[in-house]
This record gives C-alpha cells, structure tokens and sequence, in this order.
C-alpha cells in the first residue's frame, strides 16, 4: 500500500492523539516499552498500534498481530475497542476514496475473530490446540475456571482437615494416587496440620503451586524435591509469610508476654517454656529474616 495513503489515513485516525499516544503508535523500533498509569489511554494506543501494524506494513494480516493482556475482561475491551477502530477506518478509508485500505480494513473486520487477541494462557492454550499432533500434550487440555480452582482449593483443605486418604487420591490415577494417600498417612503432614491448621498448609501448597509454576516446574519436579536443591525457592516462600510473623511476635511482645509477668521461679513444665519463650523474645530487634521470625513459631509451638 502506497506510504503516503497510509500516513494521509493515519493521520485522520490519529487526530485526538496526544504527540506521546502518537510517538508510541508509530514507532519501528523493534521493542517498545510504552509507562503509564491507569486511564492515561494505554488501551487506546494499544489498539491504535493495532491498526497501525495492519496499515503500515503490507503483508500483515489480523492473525499476524499478537495482543496480549493478563484478564479475559482487559482482552474483551481490547478486542471491542480495535473493532470499532476498524470500522471507524474502514468508513474513513471509503470517504477518502482509499480502495486499497477499504479492501485491507474490511478483510481485517470481517476475521477479527482469527486475531490472537487474548490472556497470556488463553493464546498459549491456542498454541498447544494448534500444534497438538506435534506436541506432547492432550489436545483436550483446558485452563481451569477461576470458580474450578476455587472449589479444588476448599476440598483440598477439607481433606486436609480430615487427613482421609480416600478424599486425598479421589479422582487420581496412579502413580498420584498411591502418592496422594501415601502422603495423608504421613506422620510429617499431620504435624503440620496440627501445628499450622489445614487452612494455613492449604495456603502454603497454593503459593507453592503457584512460585513453581511460574518458574516452569511441574507436579514431577515439585515430588522428586529435595530440601536444601532449591534454597531461593524456599526463601521466597517464607519471605510471603514473613511480614504476617512479625505481626504475631508484636502482639506477643504488647499483650501476651506482659501477661505473663515473671515465670523464672515457676517450677511447672510449662511455666518453665513460656518463661524460655518470654525470655527469647520478648525484646530485641525483630528484623526481616523469615527463618527466624518461623523459629519463633516454631519456639510457641513448642512451648505450647
């Protein structure tokens, strides 16, 4: 398409655009990293730049342009907003007698459906659809619904709380299954639940879930773990939890172990851990290491 008839077209879309909108709509740089915050117009750029890539360039085609967002609603608005911009194109491009950009722009509306404009995992989701046969990868695979893994979550915990093995491995084939209710007769697990509460363990699974998943980890790796392989991992975990520590050692420190008075001369077992405890950690430096904000849980555990 012929350069001019572009920018002649451009420029009429691009008339309410502030200089920035337009210096980041128009750029060829390979990478462009466009800051702002929210209602600034990003969305609107962004599909500007849409159409920008389907005018400027001859070749490209709506399934050539890749837009991603991070929610189903963000990807929703997107997809509107760069329909009703091709529809205001296509009208400008037949008022100006532009037949070439009124052909390309009504092709582009009329398989706006074919364009990869989606979330992050919906478009990945795509790919593994695509290229199943070439894959090693269930064709059939699906993301999991918000309300899914919600209700996953809550059996999860409420099998956590029961510690059955026949509600840990329902639904699970082997070699999982065998794990699963190997796991629930774990001594390890019980004491944790004991000590954490089904709820708090729940909790810390998901942010396990969720770190390794991120780091491109599977329910494999997650089992054949070792402790002391994976330190940063850990870390992480703890540093999540680190500032809801510190919050209950304050609470000790201003109304449990003021409570306490003196338990030095208090002869009984428990008398003499809570006077180890208050004395522990009653004063001193908090500081924002979680191993030893845990340490104090652990500590109260023990003590009680």
């Amino acid at each position: 398409m012929n350069e001019n008839i572009v920018s002649a077209l451009l420029e009429e879309l691009l008339r309410e655009a502030r200089p920035e909108q337009r210096q980041a709509v128009t750029a060829r740089e390979p990478l462009v990293v466009v800051g702002a915050g929210a209602g600034t117009g990003k969305t609107k750029t962004l599909a500007w730049r849409f159409l920008w890539a389907l005018l400027a360039f001859p070749q490209t085609r709506v399934e050539n342009i890749l837009t991603l967002t991070f929610t189903e609603k963000a990807a929703r608005e997107m997809k509107e907003r760069i329909g009703r911009m091709i529809a205001k194109a296509l009208e400008k491009a037949r008022e100006l007698d532009l037949e070439e950009a009124a052909l390309r722009l009504s092709d582009a509306g009329a398989r706006l459906d074919e364009a990869y404009i989606s979330t992050i995992h919906a478009f990945a989701l795509r790919v593994i659809r695509e290229n199943g046969l070439a894959l090693p990868v269930d064709p059939k695979a699906g993301i999991v619904s918000a309300p899914r893994e919600e209700a996953f979550w809550e059996s999860f915990t409420a099998a956590l709380d029961s510690l059955v093995q026949e509600e840990a491995s329902r639904g699970l084939a082997e070699p999982w299954k065998s794990r699963a209710e190997g796991l629930f007769s774990s001594p390890v697990l019980k004491a944790a639940v004991n000590a954490f509460g089904p709820e708090a363990v729940s909790e810390f699974c998901r942010s396990a879930a969720a770190l390794h998943g991120s780091r491109g980890r599977c329910p494999e790796d997650l089992w054949n773990w070792t402790p002391g392989e994976d330190e940063p991992v850990r870390l992480a975990l703890l540093g999540e939890r680190a500032p809801r520590w510190k919050e209950r050692l304050e609470r000790f420190r201003e109304e449990v172990f003021p409570g306490l008075g003196d338990l030095s001369k208090d002869r009984t077992a428990l008398g003499k851990r809570l006077d180890a405890l208050s004395r522990n950690w009653r004063e001193g430096p908090v500081g924002e290491d979680p191993r030893r904000l845990l340490g104090f849980l652990e500590e109260v555990d023990a003590a009680l």
